[in-house]
């Protein structure tokens, strides 16, 4: 799927990615990105990309994609409707070679 159509979530998903995506996996499982839905009043406000983990304490959400980690009690205890589970991110050459060369300025 392209990720043009509501899944950005930089720096993990940008515009140019293509997703392969497990529609069946309707719950959060193991740790990773999922694609989700914002729904309120019974209709899809928003869609999207988040990351999801498990520790001692719960499971959290990255609201961002910059670690900004928060505590939740479930996707739908704050409005999420899981809608798969994201197995690759697949980038394109030329945006590979960027990121390549941002991480090489960073260190």
């Amino acid at each position: 799927m392209p990720a043009h159509i509501g899944c950005f979530y930089p720096p993990a998903i940008d515009a140019s990615d293509l997703l392969e995506v497990n529609f069946d996996r309707r719950q959060i499982g193991p740790d990773g990105l999922y694609l989700v839905e914002l729904v309120r009043d019974g209709q899809v406000a928003w869609r999207g990309a988040r990351r999801f983990h498990h520790d001692l304490s719960g499971l959290y959400i990255d609201q961002t994609g910059e670690g900004d980690h928060k505590l939740i009690q479930s996707p739908a205890a704050v409005g999420l409707r899981v809608v798969g589970y994201v197995i690759e991110v697949y980038k394109p050459a030329r945006r590979i070679a960027e990121l390549a060369q941002a991480l090489r300025r960073a260190a």
